[in-house]
């Protein structure tokens, strides 16, 4: 039994990895770095300017990440950065014209395809996707808040 699971989770890891390759070829593909990427899909994804912290939350990027593929994208005319007239201190991050062009030639086509490919599951099927990827994902918290300082 314990070899059964234990092959299973690494048939499990495999299709994750494999599947963040892909990603990181398609980025790769668009000119892109992954973070860059990400980052342009959040925005595609909200459809509205997001703060960095949002962007970070979104995918798990720390703030450094984040800052240096922002900056890099709005020196290529990609994004732009504006103050929030909420908050002061933060900065709203949206694309330039060239970037909403851009996007819509490279991560929205990323995304259709994704659609597409997730489209091809029944319905039944999507929702069994969807629930066991979130009861993982539970059990996964529940397990590494565990991991807490054990080995300092």
């Amino acid at each position: 039994m314990q070899s059964d699971i234990k092959s299973q989770y690494a048939r499990l890891t495999s299709v994750v990895r494999q599947l963040d390759e892909l990603y990181r070829e398609a980025a790769e593909k668009m000119g892109l770095s992954d973070s860059a990427s990400m980052i342009m899909y959040g925005l595609c994804e909200a459809a509205r300017p997001c703060t960095q912290k949002e962007l970070c939350d979104r995918w798990g990027l720390n703030k450094q990440t984040v800052n240096s593929a922002v900056k890099k994208l709005s020196e290529q005319g990609i994004l732009k950065i504006t103050p929030s007239s909420y908050n002061l201190r933060e900065k709203l991050i949206s694309f330039t014209e060239k970037g909403e062009l851009f996007a819509s030639k490279t991560v929205a086509k990323l995304m259709e395809a994704e659609r597409t490919a997730f489209e091809k599951f029944s319905e039944e099927e999507r929702e069994a996707a969807l629930a066991l990827s979130e009861k993982q994902l539970r059990f996964m918290r529940e397990e590494f808040s565990k991991l807490d300082g054990e080995n300092k």
